[in-house]
């Protein structure tokens, strides 16, 4: 179940931090509103979240489904 938690919490990480470094030159002035990168950022963070959300909701499924059917 690994296989969407471990690349989603990386996409989310990579999002989050382009968002931050976008804020630190937003902030200090030395850029303007890229729409282009914003936009890529916004996209990382939600892609990586539900792919991270998605892979613990399967996880746990498995979980109950074996527990189930130990019974």
């Amino acid at each position: 179940m690994y296989f969407y938690s471990v690349p989603g919490f990386a996409l989310a990480t990579c999002g989050f931090y382009m968002g931050f470094k976008f804020l630190e030159a937003f902030l200090l002035g030395s850029v303007g509103l890229n729409f282009g990168h914003t936009f890529r950022m916004v996209f990382l963070v939600v892609a990586g979240a539900y792919m991270t959300r998605r892979g613990i909701v399967e996880h746990s499924m498995v979980g109950a489904t074996r527990q189930i059917e130990s019974a």
